[in-house]
């Protein structure tokens, strides 16, 4: 697989715009055959322009819109209705940590 560079941690646009600090958090455990699987978010999120503007008028509803065509996409390892939970806590932990305003990216 060939590294595609930074992308947006929204949508998954290739052409990230701006970083919002963020404390790092815990978002979510899945049970599987395997185990827990914990899912972290650790420091900071990219976005690209149309996020960006979607965060700076607290319109998370269609931030999450926005992320569906990547969530169905996925790996089919997890249940969409799981992986689904996952973004929307994912955001809301974005919400309730981010550290600060928005700063120019690359």
């Amino acid at each position: 697989m060939t590294d595609q560079g930074p992308i947006c941690d929204f949508c998954s646009s290739l052409s990230p715009r701006w970083d919002y600090g963020c404390a790092d958090f815990i978002y979510g455990f899945v049970l599987s055959s395997s185990g827990v699987k914990e899912y972290i978010n650790r420091g900071g999120w990219l976005a690209c322009e149309e996020c960006a503007t979607r965060i700076d008028h607290q319109d998370w509803e269609q931030l999450f819109v926005r992320a569906l065509p990547v969530t169905q996409n996925r790996s089919a390892a997890t249940p969409i209705y799981i992986a689904l939970n996952l973004v929307r806590d994912a955001q809301a932990g974005f919400r309730t940590h981010r550290t600060g305003t928005k700063v120019s990216f690359g």
